[in-house]
């Protein structure tokens, strides 16, 4: 059970990173033409992605 259990949430962990990762990085494609500082949020989303997949 305990396997099971430590799979489910490395699962999960994985999946709360991705969600987060591909977040900040469509914010930053989106302030390409919108305002803000797309230059230091694209990598900031790349580097939170590049944390659990390489």
């Amino acid at each position: 059970m305990t396997v099971f259990m430590r799979k489910t949430i490395k699962q999960v962990k994985r999946l709360m990173i991705a969600i987060v990762g591909f977040t900040v990085l469509f914010m930053g494609i989106a302030m390409i033409v919108l305002p803000g500082p797309a230059f230091i949020v694209i990598p900031l989303g790349i580097g939170i992605l590049a944390t659990e997949f390489i």
